[in-house]
């Protein structure tokens, strides 16, 4: 999975919660857990895809120039 698509599945789950919240889901319902263990996971995908992401531009910052 791409930084992006990390990005978007958080976003997405962000809005559903958003959006259970207004429609006055109860807090302890089923799915409002496995929505929130689902914004988790994707959390920590978005973070995983993010330090990558920062430790290959370190890497590619490190190369010698081209001659």
């Amino acid at each position: 999975m791409t930084i992006d698509e990390a990005r978007a599945r958080l976003i997405r789950l962000g809005a559903a919660r958003l959006d259970a919240r207004e429609a006055g889901v109860p807090q302890a319902s089923d799915y409002i857990e496995r929505l929130n263990a689902a914004f988790e996971d994707a959390h920590a995908e978005y973070t995983c895809a993010a330090v990558t992401e920062i430790a290959v531009l370190r890497r590619e910052l490190r190369r010698p120039l081209a001659a």
